[in-house]
């Protein structure tokens, strides 16, 4: 059984490109049934796959779209569940297929401690993880706006990575709940 990645893609770029993009993913969500035989839906990364003429066995196509929508004329953002990390392969089959098309993505594997992005624009930086009743889980910019967050709940950090890792380790050890900290990894490929 694999982790789930929750990928959320950002595909930007001229709006008649983009609106390709959206019109392939409604042509293929409202088929009778899938291109492509699978246990994911007409939206399995698969049958995206085979719609742009490619071989799907040989682009990792490990997950699905779970939803997507224009944010604006040049931004469809596609959520994805995808096994164990998002599937560059898949993306830059799009940047192929799609004239003038950048796919930016933002992924979670918590089951690994995974979090990534290929956007050096990507505002968020730090992740909280919480599972505790009186702590939400949160994004942060700045190792600053962490600490400050923290301080909020007593917990004292100076706003270094290593500082309030161990501020939030001891937090959770101290009420048996789990609780990380965790800086989001750029990935240029």
């Amino acid at each position: 059984m694999p982790n789930w990645c929750f990928t959320t893609y950002h595909i930007k770029g001229p709006k008649e490109s983009v609106e390709k993009v959206k019109s392939m993913l409604d042509e293929l969500r409202n088929m009778d049934k899938p291109r492509v035989e699978n246990g994911f839906g007409k939206l399995w990364l698969g049958c995206i796959v085979d719609y742009l003429g490619e071989d799907w066995h040989n682009i990792d196509c490990r997950g699905s779209v779970e939803a997507y929508g224009l944010e604006n004329d040049y931004d469809l953002r596609l959520d994805t569940e995808i096994a164990w990390a998002e599937s560059p392969s898949f993306r830059h089959l799009l940047e192929d297929k799609f004239e003038e098309i950048r796919v930016t993505h933002y992924s979670e594997e918590p089951g690994m401690a995974g979090y990534w992005t290929n956007d050096p624009d990507y505002p968020d930086k730090y992740y909280l993880d919480s599972c505790l009743s009186d702590i939400d889980s949160e994004y942060f910019g700045s190792l600053e706006e962490a600490a400050d967050y923290l301080s909020k709940y007593g917990i004292k950090a100076e706003p270094t990575f290593e500082s309030i890792s161990h501020a939030v380790d001891e937090y959770g050890e101290e009420h048996d709940e789990y609780f990380s900290f965790h800086e989001i990894e750029y990935v240029d490929d």
